[in-house]
């Protein structure tokens, strides 16, 4: 038992560095340039749901547009609001066009051009349901989804929104003809494909 030697706290020099160098790499903070405020802000602000299913109808509205076009004269032009006085979500589509370049704007035409848009801000056709559904319903889910946290599939919340915010949200069309001055708007519930 006598050639037991207690055992020694000393440590080496080297590792002694080794061990301070490595915790103050650790500590210091690389500098680095302040950010702008606005950087800062934006980074501090949430986004809410509604901010999240706003930004979502704006992009469908405006990949619409595209597909929406006529063959003569530009795409139409879109907008997509919360109406505050009504309480309404408001989707438009602006259409300038010239009588000789196509049907004369006429209210079924419009109609015919309002159920397109429909079909495509709201993916009508894109998504595969477990159950038969109109495409008014289906127009009320994907409302939903653009709503609502994920996972929204088969979420009976998501189709609850989306069921409520479909008679709360207008798509409207209106189509100007710019040699008669004339023009055609026609207006509706989303949850409703054909308006009178």
């Amino acid at each position: 038992m006598d050639n037991l030697k207690p055992h020694s706290r000393t440590c080496s020099l080297p590792a002694l560095f080794l061990f301070t160098f490595a915790f103050a790499v650790f500590l210091v903070k690389p500098a680095s340039a302040e950010l702008p405020v606005v950087l800062q802000n934006l980074q501090n602000t949430p986004a809410t749901l509604f901010d999240i299913g706003i930004k979502q109808l704006r992009r469908q509205a405006l990949n619409g547009a595209a597909r929406l076009s006529f063959k003569s004269g530009p795409s139409p032009t879109t907008r997509v609001w919360m109406s505050k006085d009504s309480g309404t979500i408001e989707i438009l589509y602006l259409y300038s066009v010239e009588s000789d370049a196509i049907i004369a704007p006429t209210a079924q035409f419009c109609a015919r051009i309002r159920a397109a848009a429909l079909k495509e801000v709201f993916q009508i056709g894109s998504t595969a349901y477990d159950i038969e559904l109109s495409d008014e319903a289906r127009i009320a889910r994907r409302l939903g989804s653009y709503f609502s946290s994920e996972p929204v599939r088969g979420s009976k919340e998501a189709i609850a929104i989306g069921q409520r915010l479909s008679e709360l949200t207008y798509l409207e069309v209106r189509i100007a003809d710019n040699k008669s001055n004339e023009s055609v708007t026609c207006r509706g519930p989303v949850n409703k494909i054909l308006v009178e």
